[in-house]
């Protein structure tokens, strides 16, 4: 049990906050309000609510599971999930770049195409190297163009738990053709 926060007045508020006293969800709210606008001072008042709600309702849930623990300050926990959803909002806000829908083979010459076709077959070999879960991943969502809404139903996962997974797969990806690079041949 060391290690455990037991200051009663964290406890105190945080079951309050549950309780849905206004008092205890004000001071909460201003906490997320402050870290949100310190992470991201720029955002845009619609964002910012949606953070705050997202983050007031991740709190909401966690301080009322069953067997739920106070393992830090209420101050911390708080500001723990905050930066977790700014975090999110950030992975959501990405911009992509789209790519053209013709295959980049159209080279000019003979030797310039060769060079293409053996790029994209180093490619289908690398994901083919990979883990069967990032293999399924890439392929859906790059090949088949899945977005990560539709990934999230099929997987029967949060998109963020998506969206990290994603990262790693591409993470070992790019490096299994670092690799291929390195020792100029790739076995497949």
């Amino acid at each position: 049990m060391s290690g455990h926060v037991k200051h009663k007045s964290d406890i105190e508020l945080l079951c309050r906050f549950a309780r849905g006293e206004k008092d205890a969800c004000d001071e909460i709210t201003l906490w997320i309000r402050k870290t949100v606008y310190y992470k991201i001072p720029d955002l845009q008042p619609d964002d910012a609510h949606d953070i705050i709600q997202q983050t007031l309702t991740n709190l909401w849930q966690y301080t009322t599971r069953q067997n739920f623990e106070l393992k830090q300050t209420a101050h911390a926990l708080t500001v723990r999930i905050a930066l977790a959803r700014c975090v999110d909002f950030f992975r959501q806000k990405r911009y992509f770049q789209q790519l053209s829908d013709s295959i980049p083979c159209s080279a000019d010459t003979p030797e310039e195409k060769a060079t293409c076709i053996f790029q994209i077959k180093k490619l289908y070999i690398a994901i083919n190297s990979l883990k069967p879960l990032c293999r399924k991943l890439i392929i859906l969502r790059f090949i088949e163009e899945k977005t990560y809404a539709e990934l999230s139903v099929s997987e029967n996962t949060k998109q963020g738990t998506l969206r990290v997974q994603l990262h790693n797969c591409l993470k070992a990806l790019r490096s299994r053709l670092f690799m291929c690079d390195n020792i100029n041949s790739c076995n497949e």
